[in-house]
């Protein structure tokens, strides 16, 4: 059974200078918090950060995801999307900009 399309609403942060760690975590590592149009409970859930997998941890239509320090240590726009799967149900979301400064 299909499920309605999947949708980033907001994301954050949409940026960061070069090599500085952004929503940084305990650990010292960064983290890129995705709200999506619908709960994602039950589901495997990754995040596409330009074309690397990372994954997703979920909480309801909340999705987080560890960013590793090479993914932002060049300027340039990036790609996000959400990757979300149950069962045979797979779907990806529409693309926003990450950008490095």
């Amino acid at each position: 059974m299909a499920s309605s399309p999947l949708g980033i609403t907001s994301w954050g942060p949409d940026h960061t200078k070069a090599g500085t760690a952004f929503n940084v975590q305990p650990d010292g590592s960064a983290s890129l918090w995705i709200r999506a149009n619908r709960s994602l409970e039950g589901y495997e859930a990754a995040v596409d950060f330009n074309g690397t997998l990372l994954q997703g941890n979920i909480s309801g239509n909340l999705v987080t995801a560890g960013i590793p320090a090479d993914l932002y240590a060049t300027p340039g726009k990036y790609t996000v999307q959400l990757l979300a799967r149950k069962g045979n149900d797979s779907v990806k979301s529409n693309g926003v900009i990450f950008t490095v400064q």
